[in-house]
């Protein structure tokens, strides 16, 4: 992904280097390096347990999913910010997914959720992927 303008490159510092990914993943970043691929962000080292009274034991976190920050039954979750889901209109999810990928959303300099659902919607590789995630959701 090129980063052409300054205000998409602080976006992705700060969403990278100090909000989202830093929280749980030791990122390093490669300014000489184009776009994205200024940054690597290292896999978690997982523990067994987590903060031992929490009701969060990185179960649901191995691999970042929907699940992660819209909730295992597609409810939403108010803490992350993250829309319900379920009972959402097929043909609204595949707009707004198809509109995360295309730069249409998420490239707000303060839209720091939009963003990340950027980057997780460029993850779906065409539109058979985007099917199958709808597919999936009409099951909840």
């Amino acid at each position: 992904m090129e980063l052409s303008n300054k205000t998409a490159r602080e976006m992705f510092r700060e969403l990278l280097e100090k909000r989202v990914c830093a929280d749980c993943h030791e990122v390093t970043r490669d300014p000489g390096k184009p776009g994205l691929e200024q940054w690597r962000v290292e896999p978690v080292q997982l523990t067994s347990d987590w903060m031992p009274r929490a009701r969060f034991d990185h179960a649901a976190h191995i691999s970042e999913t929907c699940v992660s920050c819209h909730g295992g039954g597609g409810q939403g979750v108010w803490s992350t910010n993250a829309p319900r889901l379920s009972h959402m209109s097929d043909w609204y999810m595949k707009r707004q997914l198809q509109h995360f990928q295309q730069g249409l959303r998420g490239n707000h300099p303060q839209d720091f959720n939009g963003a990340q659902m950027a980057v997780m919607a460029k993850l779906l590789d065409g539109e058979q992927a985007i099917n199958d995630v709808l597919d999936h959701i009409d099951t909840l």
